[in-house]
């Protein structure tokens, strides 16, 4: 399940920036491709015997002036140097007239440009002949050409020309296809990083889910086991009571009482269990009111004495007055009377138990430390996992299932606070929490 649920996640995610890196891609290639094409039409435009304008002619040699059999006068606006275009003038069958660039290719090439430049009739379309792309475009328009000769001014009217003018974009069209070639090759290798940290980050995301799917099958089948044991001892002197009728007062109150009993530890069971379920599903809506912590630590602390007394041990405290934060003061309570109430289950005859409650600045610790066994640093880790008992003195018959610890591990999560456990053979076990606490104005 987990496996196909990593797979969906890997294979949405990859799908999603691929799509996002494919439409950058294309994006950036119809930019670079209108671009060169937008120069491409500006350098026909702007180039070649384009008789647009009227131009003046004078009697000095001109290279750039071109008179043809005609007598007529044609000016040339090829850049220098550039061997990358030439201007075919055409009759209206669409053979080559005459041919003007610094460098045209052959004579038949130039035919057979021309003959599909005409037969097309189209601007800006391109051509390949050779190998070679060329763009052309065709000019119909004539001219005003003013002759200056001895000083007379001259005007004639070039009669409408059918000139067309081509322009070399191999390497432009080259420099497209490359960059394609770029962008494909690129986009391969992303593809297979995209994927790897895609799988990366699918097992990241689904490592929180698949724990809490363990652990919620590990609860089920520990909280089924718990309550297997007292409803066997509660069945079991059911039936004897039913099995036989002679039994008198007194057997009968010990089987009743073996019955209540079972029914009132695994009502507890219960009960613990629906408070780490409503725990759970509370978690983001803890109270924010103002709770007096060491009014409800010196509470809980004065009604164990009694206990501690009886099991004969010495309970000590040490509690900072006037410690207030925000949060939920029965939840707090509990956390308290959990700590204490697990201190005295544990602690050998004749040992000792500490409770301390500090302020520094905007932080109050609370530890509550009792002597006994050091547990190992895996033990301590494992005492907040539900229904974990570290040996064989955290059993039942103590009174406990292994719920207190995760219940006070899951209030202190709830209000934003570090949990605090240690132990060594000299201190012996502490467990505690740190929270945010407020400052009043008499207290600073």
């Amino acid at each position: 399940m987990f496996k196909q649920l990593r797979n969906r996640l890997l294979l949405l995610n990859t799908a999603v920036i691929s799509i996002v890196m494919l439409a950058a891609f294309a994006a950036i290639y119809l930019m670079a491709s209108a671009n060169a094409t937008a120069a491409n039409k500006a350098k026909l435009s702007g180039s070649g015997p384009m008789t647009d304008t009227s131009v003046t002619v004078t009697d000095q040699a001109d290279p750039d002036i071109v008179i043809n059999e005609n007598g007529q006068h044609t000016v040339r606006h090829f850049a220098a140097g550039d061997q990358s275009m030439f201007t075919v003038e055409v009759d209206e069958s669409g053979s080559v007239v005459t041919v003007d660039a610094p460098a045209p290719p052959d004579s038949e090439a130039c035919q057979r440009l021309a003959s599909q430049a005409w037969q097309q009739q189209r601007n800006y379309a391109v051509l390949q002949d050779n190998g070679r792309d060329w763009m052309y475009c065709i000019n119909r328009d004539g001219a005003a050409l003013i002759t200056v000769t001895n000083g007379t001014q001259v005007t004639t009217t070039q009669p409408p020309q059918r000139l067309i003018v081509f322009l070399d974009v191999t390497d432009s069209r080259a420099a497209l296809t490359s960059l394609l070639w770029i962008f494909a090759a690129v986009g391969l290798v992303m593809l297979f990083v995209i994927a790897g940290i895609s799988l990366l980050f699918a097992n990241r995301a689904i490592a929180p889910v698949q724990q809490a799917w363990t652990r919620q099958k590990q609860f089920v089948a520990d909280a089924s086991h718990e309550l297997k044991t007292p409803l066997a001892v509660i069945t079991a002197n059911a039936d004897a009571l039913l099995s036989d009728d002679t039994l008198d007062e007194r057997s009968r109150s010990k089987w009743l009482h073996y019955i209540r009993t079972e029914a009132l530890r695994m009502g507890k069971l219960i009960n613990d269990m629906l408070q780490l379920a409503k725990s759970d599903a509370l978690s983001d809506q803890t109270a924010t009111d103002a709770v007096d912590l060491s009014a409800a630590v010196t509470d809980v602390v004065l009604a164990m004495e009694a206990v501690a007394f009886e099991k004969q041990l010495t309970l000590t405290h040490d509690i900072a007055p006037h410690v207030s934060l925000r949060g939920d003061a029965e939840s707090l309570r509990r956390a308290v009377v959990i700590l204490l109430d697990n201190a005295l289950k544990y602690t050998p005859p004749q040992g000792h138990i500490s409770v301390a409650l500090t302020r520094s600045h905007h932080q109050c610790q609370l530890l509550v430390t009792n002597s006994g066994e050091a547990l190992s640093t895996v033990q301590l880790n494992r005492l907040f996992d539900r229904f974990y008992r570290a040996d064989s003195a955290r059993n039942s018959d103590s009174g406990g299932y292994g719920l207190g610890l995760p219940i006070f591990k899951s209030i202190v999560e709830q209000h934003n606070g570090k949990i605090i456990a240690a132990s060594n053979q000299q201190q012996g076990i502490s467990f505690g929490f740190t929270l945010k606490c407020t400052v009043d104005a008499d207290t600073t």
